[in-house]
């Protein structure tokens, strides 16, 4: 199960924060989310932290992957995840 919570830092970005495990149908979720948040943020930045994740499965990298190319910023990986996107210096 995977808990998402939204909250705006400021005028120019917004944060998403994820608890649980990001997998499956939380993936389809996040990415649903996440395209309704482009459309509405008209440029804002958008931040993901992650500090409350403990496991990511195969789609949820490959999801964080495409969010950091689309220029998401992670915030607070876990060593687990950085280990998984192997960049350790985007997190």
């Amino acid at each position: 199960m995977l808990r998402i919570t939204v909250t705006e830092v400021d005028e120019r970005s917004k944060q998403i924060k994820l608890e649980g495990r990001i997998m499956d149908v939380s993936v389809q979720e996040l990415e649903r989310l996440y395209s309704g948040l482009r459309e509405q943020t008209h440029g804002q930045d958008l931040i993901l932290d992650l500090a409350g994740v403990s496991f990511v499965d195969d789609a949820g990298i490959t999801l964080l992957r495409r969010l950091r190319l689309q220029r998401v910023m992670l915030q607070h990986c876990s060593p687990f995840v950085v280990e998984l996107l192997k960049e350790a210096p985007q997190c």
